[in-house]
Protein backbone atom coordinates (compact mmCIF):
# COMPACT_ATOMS: atom_id res chain seq x y z
CA UNK A 1 0.00 0.00 0.00
CA UNK A 2 2.97 2.33 0.16
CA UNK A 3 2.72 2.93 -3.58
CA UNK A 4 -0.96 3.81 -3.10
CA UNK A 5 -0.06 6.29 -0.34
CA UNK A 6 2.51 7.92 -2.60
CA UNK A 7 -0.17 8.21 -5.28
CA UNK A 8 -2.73 9.67 -2.85
CA UNK A 9 -0.41 12.34 -1.46
CA UNK A 10 1.09 13.12 -4.87
CA UNK A 11 -2.39 13.53 -6.35
CA UNK A 12 -3.42 15.85 -3.52
CA UNK A 13 -0.32 17.96 -4.11
CA UNK A 14 -0.88 18.14 -7.86
CA UNK A 15 -4.60 19.03 -7.56
CA UNK A 16 -3.90 21.65 -4.90
CA UNK A 17 -1.20 23.31 -7.00
CA UNK A 18 -3.51 23.38 -10.03
CA UNK A 19 -6.30 24.96 -7.98
CA UNK A 20 -3.94 27.58 -6.57
CA UNK A 21 -2.64 28.77 -9.94
CA UNK A 22 -3.30 32.48 -10.20
CA UNK A 23 -4.42 32.74 -6.56
CA UNK A 24 -2.73 35.57 -4.67
CA UNK A 25 -2.55 36.04 -0.93
CA UNK A 26 -5.27 38.69 -1.28
CA UNK A 27 -7.44 36.16 -3.13
CA UNK A 28 -6.76 33.56 -0.47
CA UNK A 29 -8.18 35.68 2.35
CA UNK A 30 -11.44 36.60 0.61
CA UNK A 31 -14.45 35.62 2.71
CA UNK A 32 -17.51 34.20 1.01
CA UNK A 33 -20.62 34.01 3.19
CA UNK A 34 -19.98 31.61 6.06
CA UNK A 35 -17.27 29.52 4.37
CA UNK A 36 -13.62 29.17 5.30
CA UNK A 37 -11.24 31.09 3.09
CA UNK A 38 -8.70 29.40 0.83
CA UNK A 39 -6.05 30.64 3.25
CA UNK A 40 -7.71 28.87 6.17
CA UNK A 41 -8.06 25.65 4.19
CA UNK A 42 -4.36 25.64 3.24
CA UNK A 43 -3.35 26.51 6.80
CA UNK A 44 -5.54 23.70 8.07
CA UNK A 45 -3.83 21.23 5.73
CA UNK A 46 -0.44 22.44 6.96
CA UNK A 47 -1.43 21.97 10.61
CA UNK A 48 -2.92 18.52 10.01
CA UNK A 49 0.26 17.52 8.22
CA UNK A 50 2.00 17.87 11.58
CA UNK A 51 -0.20 14.98 12.68
CA UNK A 52 0.69 12.96 9.60
CA UNK A 53 4.38 13.50 10.28
CA UNK A 54 3.91 12.56 13.94
CA UNK A 55 2.29 9.26 12.92
CA UNK A 56 5.48 8.49 11.02
CA UNK A 57 7.67 9.55 14.00
CA UNK A 58 8.85 12.68 12.18
CA UNK A 59 9.11 16.14 13.73
CA UNK A 60 6.42 18.72 12.95
CA UNK A 61 7.15 21.42 10.40
CA UNK A 62 4.30 23.86 11.03
CA UNK A 63 5.01 26.19 13.96
CA UNK A 64 2.76 26.06 17.01
CA UNK A 65 1.88 29.75 16.54
CA UNK A 66 -0.40 28.93 13.60
CA UNK A 67 -2.09 25.92 15.19
CA UNK A 68 -4.78 27.88 17.05
CA UNK A 69 -5.76 29.70 13.85
CA UNK A 70 -5.96 26.70 11.53
CA UNK A 71 -6.64 23.57 13.59
CA UNK A 72 -9.91 21.65 13.40
CA UNK A 73 -12.58 23.36 15.41
CA UNK A 74 -10.80 26.70 15.44
CA UNK A 75 -12.92 29.83 15.37
CA UNK A 76 -13.75 30.99 11.84
CA UNK A 77 -11.10 33.43 10.70
CA UNK A 78 -12.84 36.79 10.40
CA UNK A 79 -9.83 39.01 11.05
CA UNK A 80 -7.82 38.45 7.90
CA UNK A 81 -4.93 40.34 9.48
CA UNK A 82 -4.20 37.19 11.48
CA UNK A 83 -3.85 35.06 8.35
CA UNK A 84 -0.42 33.65 7.61
CA UNK A 85 0.90 34.66 4.19
CA UNK A 86 -0.23 32.18 1.53
CA UNK A 87 3.37 31.87 0.32
CA UNK A 88 4.51 30.84 3.82
CA UNK A 89 1.75 28.25 4.09
CA UNK A 90 2.66 26.81 0.70
CA UNK A 91 6.34 26.53 1.68
CA UNK A 92 5.32 24.62 4.81
CA UNK A 93 2.98 22.42 2.76
CA UNK A 94 5.78 21.67 0.26
CA UNK A 95 8.29 20.88 3.03
CA UNK A 96 5.80 18.50 4.61
CA UNK A 97 5.07 16.94 1.19
CA UNK A 98 8.73 15.96 0.79
CA UNK A 99 8.83 14.42 4.26
CA UNK A 100 5.54 12.59 3.80
CA UNK A 101 6.67 11.04 0.51
CA UNK A 102 9.95 9.99 2.13
CA UNK A 103 8.08 8.47 5.06
CA UNK A 104 5.19 6.62 3.47
CA UNK A 105 7.44 4.38 1.39
CA UNK A 106 8.94 3.01 4.62
CA UNK A 107 5.61 2.15 6.28
CA UNK A 108 4.86 -1.54 6.72
CA UNK A 109 2.26 -1.38 9.49
CA UNK A 110 -1.22 -2.00 8.04
CA UNK A 111 -3.07 0.03 10.68
CA UNK A 112 -0.77 3.00 10.12
CA UNK A 113 -1.23 2.74 6.36
CA UNK A 114 -5.01 2.84 6.85
CA UNK A 115 -4.75 5.94 9.05
CA UNK A 116 -2.55 7.65 6.48
CA UNK A 117 -4.94 6.71 3.66
CA UNK A 118 -7.79 8.31 5.60
CA UNK A 119 -5.71 11.45 6.16
CA UNK A 120 -4.99 11.52 2.43
CA UNK A 121 -8.75 11.42 1.85
CA UNK A 122 -9.12 14.28 4.36
CA UNK A 123 -6.68 16.33 2.30
CA UNK A 124 -8.55 15.49 -0.91
CA UNK A 125 -11.78 16.70 0.65
CA UNK A 126 -10.21 20.05 1.47
CA UNK A 127 -8.60 20.38 -1.96
CA UNK A 128 -12.12 20.07 -3.35
CA UNK A 129 -13.14 22.94 -1.10
CA UNK A 130 -10.28 25.02 -2.52
CA UNK A 131 -11.59 24.29 -6.02
CA UNK A 132 -15.06 25.48 -5.02
CA UNK A 133 -13.74 28.59 -3.27
CA UNK A 134 -11.66 29.36 -6.34
CA UNK A 135 -14.83 29.62 -8.39
CA UNK A 136 -16.70 31.55 -5.69
CA UNK A 137 -14.04 34.27 -5.67
CA UNK A 138 -14.44 34.64 -9.42
CA UNK A 139 -11.65 32.48 -10.84
CA UNK A 140 -12.19 29.94 -13.59
CA UNK A 141 -12.03 26.29 -12.59
CA UNK A 142 -8.49 24.93 -12.80
CA UNK A 143 -9.11 21.24 -13.40
CA UNK A 144 -11.01 20.47 -16.55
Amino acid sequence: MSAELVKIFSSVDRALKMNLQGITHADSIKQIDNANSINWIIGHLVVTRNGILALMSMPPLAPDKIKATYERGSKMMTDMGTAEKLETLLELFDDAQKKILEGVVKINDTELKEKLAFLGFHESYHVGQVATMRKLIGKEGAIK
